[in-house]
């Protein structure tokens, strides 16, 4: 608190006695809940009906029916077709949705939790995926690595070298 704001506050040689406690301030409002004031509605009039004999209100206050405004029940647009987007029925058909009585090992692939030990846990193959798909269709099959005459497989700088059109016509 600053001294402007109460200057009482300060002691000084002329003033007496020093008082630490600040006095009262006045409230910050004299209106609002009082007794016998009257606050938000409870302020506004009351209101009292009145009734009028028929065909004597003016014509700005009296009910004009618009019927411009009213829809002929046969006339009204069917609710599906107020709305955009998919409905339940596009959803629900079609690709995508799992068909009634799909276990949830069918919904979710089947996987296992581990491929188990062996070739098949280190990710290796017992068979040969490359004698399977017959890459190397220029040896017969089983007369790489035998023991028998060398002399009957060509080495690959006897070959002659294979042009790139030529392995694209095979290719096609």
């Amino acid at each position: 608190m600053s001294v402007n704001s109460n200057p009482a506050s300060v002691a000084g040689p002329n003033q007496g006695e020093f008082h630490p406690r600040v006095p009262g301030s006045e409230p910050l409002t004299t209106k609002g809940h009082a007794p016998g004031t009257l606050v938000g509605n409870d302020a506004k009039p009351e209101f009292h009906a009145e009734t009028h004999p028929a065909g004597t209100a003016p014509s700005k206050d009296a009910y004009q029916p618009d019927p411009s405004s009213e829809v002929i029940p046969g006339q009204a647009p069917k609710a599906s077709d107020t709305l955009g987007g998919a409905t339940s029925a596009d959803v629900h058909a079609g690709l995508g949705h799992p068909g009634a009585g799909m276990t949830s090992q069918e919904l979710h692939g089947g996987k296992r939790k581990s491929d188990g030990s062996g070739l098949e846990g280190v990710g290796a193959s017992s068979t040969d995926p490359i004698r399977q798909q017959r890459a190397d269709v220029s040896v017969q099959p089983d007369s790489r690595g035998k023991t028998g005459n060398p002399s009957d497989i060509t080495p690959a700088q006897d070959k002659v070298p294979t042009s790139a059109e030529t392995v694209a016509a095979m290719h096609k």
